[in-house]
């Protein structure tokens, strides 16, 4: 399991945020995190997600999104590496 992190600015929009992750560097193709509700602020906000089933060893991508009344917009992919498996000793 990891958890996703970012940070989301309302402007003053009712705003929902979730994070788009996957193996693919530009996420052409991605999974979602369920979208939360960000509220109408003025700064930004904290967003964070759990996602599982992770393979050992690989490579992820992931950005945070935001929707308000204004259109949606992605921040730039950030990524993370899961730690490789471990082999028991013979």
């Amino acid at each position: 399991m990891a958890v996703l992190q970012g940070q989301v600015d309302p402007r003053g929009e009712f705003t929902l945020a979730w994070f788009e992750w996957g193996t693919d560097p530009e996420l052409t193709g991605f999974a979602s995190t369920p979208e939360q509700t960000v509220g109408f602020g003025t700064t930004s906000v904290a967003v964070s997600a759990a996602i599982a089933g992770l393979t050992p060893g690989v490579t992820y991508y992931y950005r945070a999104a935001a929707e308000s009344s204004g259109g949606t917009a992605r921040a730039g992919p950030l990524s993370f590496t899961t730690a490789a498996a471990v082999r028991a000793a013979p």
